[in-house]
């Protein structure tokens, strides 16, 4: 088998079987003084290593009430950690809760699992 087929097969296999029960998320809209919580770079990020543990971070006040806090989180870019810090974010809809994303262990290493809106 190639490479690549077989780290397919091990990335359908690693996928959560919740994910396919899963209630579609909405993306927010992106008002000026928040971002947009839903990650839009759709790529798998894989890392050989764990991430550092999380930066204590300083929330600001909220910009309005229907903002939800979304914490920042470690990036792999270039064979490094990046901290990405957190931001306010508008819920899809009012009752909307963020789940945040996490490094999720497989056998070929790390994996970045988005975080979703649920409600």
């Amino acid at each position: 088998m190639s490479r690549l087929f077989v780290f397919l097969l091990l990335l359908l296999i690693a996928a959560p079987a919740s994910a396919q029960n899963a209630t579609p998320t909405v993306p927010p809209p992106e008002p000026t003084n928040v971002v947009q919580a839903c990650d839009p770079n759709p790529t798998v990020t894989i890392s050989p290593n764990a991430p550092p543990p999380p930066r204590t971070e300083m929330m600001t006040p909220a910009p309005g009430p229907d903002v939800t806090w979304v914490p920042g989180r470690w990036h792999w870019q270039n064979g490094q950690w990046v901290w990405l810090p957190g931001a306010w974010a508008v819920r899809p809809q009012g009752n909307a809760e963020w789940v945040p994303g996490h490094w999720g262990w497989r056998p070929w290493g790390y994996v970045w699992v988005r975080g979703h809106w649920v409600w």
